[in-house]
C-alpha cells in the first residue's frame, strides 16, 4: 500500500500516515461530516481546530449527548480494501475496521456488523436505529480520511455515529 501524506500529523505518529495502532480505519473523500450549525461538509475539507459534532454516552444515566468538539488532527491514508455500505439514506464508503456506534456506549467495526443489523444515526438532535441494507467489498487503491476529535472522541459521518482515531502522543500509553 502506498500511503499518502498526513494532514496535521501529531507527534508520535510513525510517519506511515496512520497512528501507531495499525492500518487505516477511514472514510472515502466526499463523506459528509456533521457540523455544530446543523450543516455538513466533506471530510477532506475538515481542518484541524474546526468544530464537528461529536457525542458522549453517560454510563450512569444512559444519556447520549451531542456536542461540538474540536478536530485535533486529520488523517489521510491510502487503502486497497474497503466497503460500500448501503443504508436507507445513502451509501457510505469506509474501511472495514472503522468502529460504528450501536448504542448504550458500544461500538463495533463495520466489518463485524451484519446486513440487517442496526447502527445509530443522528436525527433531530438525537439517535435513531438505521438498518445496514448491504455491504459490498471493493478492491483497489483509494485515499481515505479520518479525524481525531477532542473530548468525545466521536463524530458523525453521513449521519452515522462513529468513533474517531485517537492520536498517539509520546506521553500516552
Amino acid at each position: 500500500i502506498a500511503t499518502a501524506a498526513v494532514s496535521n500529523l501529531p507527534p508520535g505518529n510513525d510517519g506511515t500516515g496512520f497512528p501507531l495502532d495499525g492500518p487505516p480505519h477511514c472514510f472515502r473523500a466526499g463523506t459528509q461530516i456533521l457540523l455544530p450549525r446543523g450543516d455538513s461538509k466533506p471530510i477532506e475539507q475538515i481542518v484541524r481546530g474546526e468544530e464537528v459534532l461529536g457525542f458522549f454516552y453517560d454510563e450512569e444515566s444512559g444519556d447520549e449527548t451531542v456536542m461540538p468538539c474540536p478536530v485535533e488532527a486529520v488523517w489521510l491514508n491510502a487503502t486497497t480494501d474497503w466497503l460500500e455500505v448501503r443504508l436507507p439514506h445513502g451509501n457510505l464508503y469506509v474501511t472495514s475496521k472503522h468502529r460504528f456506534y450501536i448504542g448504550s456506549g458500544n461500538f463495533r467495526t463495520i466489518g463485524e456488523i451484519a446486513v440487517g443489523e442496526n447502527i445509530k444515526i443522528a436525527l433531530s438532535g438525537g439517535f435513531r436505529d438505521c438498518e445496514v441494507l448491504g455491504k459490498i467489498p471493493h478492491i483497489g487503491e483509494i485515499i481515505v480520511y479520518n479525524l481525531s476529535v477532542k473530548y468525545a472522541r466521536t463524530y458523525f459521518a453521513n449521519l452515522c455515529a462513529v468513533h474517531n482515531v485517537k492520536p498517539i502522543y509520546p506521553n500516552e500509553s
